[in-house]
């Protein structure tokens, strides 16, 4: 177990199975500390994808929102999140989208003194997209 994705509370609204989608979105928090952190999985009608972490602070948890688009927008490829990021955004379905996702936003709460911090918001930034990279390349290896 890692240092707190056991703890972290999944709200699956989606259209997807929900325990596909909570053994998802723990894998891509895996290793990060996400206690008291609540994930909620919900649909999107346009983007593949989308994630925002609200900043309450560790007294009161985490908040996360992830959207997934349904299957037919999948497989998706070639979009930056940032101007300044190193490589495209390609998901070869939903489930590759969340763990990324997952990752992603998970990687903000494991770091959140950094991310509320304006001077270092890109390097926090381009640390999170090197995480999500690095999850969803490992969620990759043991699929295939």
């Amino acid at each position: 177990s890692g240092r707190g994705e056991d703890h972290v509370r999944i709200r699956n609204e989606s259209r997807y199975p929900a325990d596909e989608v909570r053994k998802l979105v723990r894998y891509g928090m895996r290793g990060l500390d996400v206690q008291r952190t609540v994930v909620r999985v919900v649909d999107a009608t346009r983007r593949a994808w989308d994630g925002r972490v609200h900043c309450s602070g560790r007294a009161n948890g985490w908040g996360v929102v992830i959207r997934l688009a349904p299957e037919e927008y999948y497989p998706y490829e070639g979009w930056r999140r940032h101007r300044s990021s190193p490589w495209n955004h390609d998901f070869v379905d939903w489930r590759e989208a969340l763990v990324a996702l997952a990752a992603h936003e998970g990687k903000h709460v494991d770091i959140p003194l950094a991310y509320c911090r304006r001077p270092s918001k890109q390097r926090v930034e381009m640390a999170c997209e090197a995480y999500e990279r690095l999850i969803l390349d490992r969620y990759r290896q043991e699929v295939a």
